[in-house]
């Protein structure tokens, strides 16, 4: 598999009900289409990196940390996106460009790891869009 069918495959496969998930310190999703695609969340639990940008404190719960995920076919790391935890980790928000558009490949990626369902609710709330 080269890059651009991964690519495909995750745009084909992004909402949460196509990955299995696995809950706990360093949540992970599965592909269940190919086994192969996984996503692992690299929290630093000591020192997490806050985000301050103005977007990510629009929440009851203004605190947001920046979450690492990396995407791996197999044990090739094919790409790592950054996400927003926001309001107390209920959503996973892409960054935006200087316009807050969201880009089409970033959203989707945060699809494929949005098991709550709240990714478009707080994209709205953040005063962001998405492409």
């Amino acid at each position: 598999m080269n890059y651009e069918q991964i690519q495909k495959l995750i745009a084909e496969n992004a909402h949460p009900d196509a990955w299995l998930h696995f809950d706990g310190s360093n949540p992970s999703w599965t592909l269940k289409a190919d086994l192969l695609v996984t996503i692992h969340c690299q929290d630093d639990e000591d020192e997490p990196a806050v985000c301050e940008e103005d977007w990510a404190k629009k929440h009851p719960n203004p605190g947001a940390i920046i979450r690492k995920y990396r995407l791996y076919y197999g044990n090739s790391l094919v790409e790592e996106q950054c996400l927003v935890s926001v309001d107390g980790h209920r959503a996973d928000l892409p960054f935006p460009d200087v316009d807050g558009v969201i880009s089409a490949k970033s959203y989707r990626f945060a699809r494929c790891v949005d098991f709550q369902g709240r990714l478009d609710e707080y994209i709205k709330r953040s005063g962001l869009k998405h492409g």
